[in-house]
């Protein structure tokens, strides 16, 4: 006479009266969450990689006049191809300037020692070096071969957390 056998709730393992599963079954399951990882079934950046396109991005916007200090992720989530990253960061400021009003980077631009930030009078919207300032936001990434971008037709939401 064969064992009694129970079928586990949730994972379908076969268990004898000992209370021994099955080695088929355990090495069905072990193999398909093997499969689901190797086949990129679980892939999302890590902070390092979106650091990495958060510091692109910025040097591109910025160049050499600031530099990101900090940073947190603080969210995030996948869509069908990219994934969405929500952040707070702090930048520190190379040089003295100004933010000029302009729907780029963080809604403002930075600009050194321009002839525009001569015109400007209120204090937020200028710049010392080695100044501070926190931002906040969110970004789309999506894989390459090489690792996760920002997302090439996007431009990331940012916004100033804390300033003068």
């Amino acid at each position: 006479m064969r064992p009694k056998e129970v079928i586990m709730a949730g994972l379908g393992c076969v268990v004898n009266e000992e209370g021994r599963m099955k080695t088929k079954t355990i090495l069905a399951v072990i193999l398909a969450l093997f499969c689901l990882y190797a086949c990129g079934g679980i892939d999302i950046p890590s902070d390092k990689d979106v650091f990495r396109a958060l510091e692109n991005y910025c040097n591109t916007e910025l160049g050499d006049n600031a530099k990101i200090v900090s940073f947190n992720r603080t969210n995030g989530t996948m869509g069908h191809i990219r994934y969405t990253i929500y952040f707070d960061a702090e930048l520190e400021y190379l040089k003295d300037g100004c933010l000029i009003e302009y729907q780029i980077a963080a809604g403002h631009f930075f600009e050194a020692n321009s002839p525009s930030c001569k015109d400007i009078t209120s204090p937020e919207f200028k710049v010392r070096h080695g100044e501070r300032r926190k931002i906040s936001g969110m970004m789309d990434l999506e894989k390459t071969e090489k690792g996760w971008i920002k997302a090439r037709e996007t431009t990331p939401s940012i916004k100033w957390v804390e300033g003068k």
